[in-house]
């Protein structure tokens, strides 16, 4: 309530908490949100909705934009990649695009970013195994594991691990290596699956 004077005011006058002076500041106010109109118009303070809904627009989402599906994910992985040892050049090919075309992406660039990050920690983790065979490990593993819908509901990656990239890192390879021992049931067959020195494996569980 307190902000919906200073929004209807030309001259975005305001006095701060506990202060007796008015000043006056310039801004122009943008708002976000996942909820509907309709939602928010309940949601919200009716005086405070009407003063921030005077221009609205929706954005569709990932989904509704998958043409620009290479687009985005070229940004993303330049965005994330923050070691020199990961492709400079984002990685693509036909199973990628028709990975992300098959899939609802609910999760809109929370999914992408899970697939970079896997991708890249992919790379780290099995350097001698093909682009193919490495892309091909990380369509298993979302598949088996979070199938970008809401089965296993993540943020994002960011905040299922913790630390600089090396202990981010480290993070991800175990979660690979737990999840392929729990499915094929010993290290040999895990570490056949994932395409990796069985010794390789072992270590990353032992961290």
């Amino acid at each position: 309530r307190m902000l919906v004077r200073t929004l209807q005011d030309p001259e975005r006058r305001f006095t701060k908490l506990g202060d007796t002076v008015e000043q006056k500041t310039n801004f122009e106010l943008v708002s976000a949100s996942h909820l509907s109109i309709d939602a928010l118009q309940k949601k919200l303070d009716i005086d405070f909705f009407d003063r921030i809904s005077i221009f609205t627009c929706k954005l569709p989402s990932l989904h509704e934009m998958k043409k620009d599906i290479r687009t985005y994910w070229n940004s993303i992985w330049h965005e994330l990649r923050n070691n020199t040892s990961n492709s400079e050049k984002a990685i693509w090919n036909k199973k990628i695009e028709n990975f992300f075309l098959q899939h609802p992406l609910n999760g809109n660039f929370r999914d992408l970013q899970r697939f970079a990050y896997l991708l890249m920690s992919e790379e780290l983790a099995n350097p001698n195994a093909t682009i193919e065979e490495q892309i091909k490990n990380c369509i298993d593993d979302l598949e088996n594991n979070y199938t970008f819908t809401t089965k296993q509901d993540f943020d994002s990656l960011l905040s299922a691990t913790e630390g600089d990239w090396k202990q981010r890192t480290t993070q991800l390879q175990s979660q690979l290596a737990k999840e392929a021992v729990k499915k094929y049931g010993n290290l040999t067959k895990a570490a056949e699956f994932l395409k990796c020195d069985k010794g390789t494996l072992s270590k990353i569980l032992n961290k």
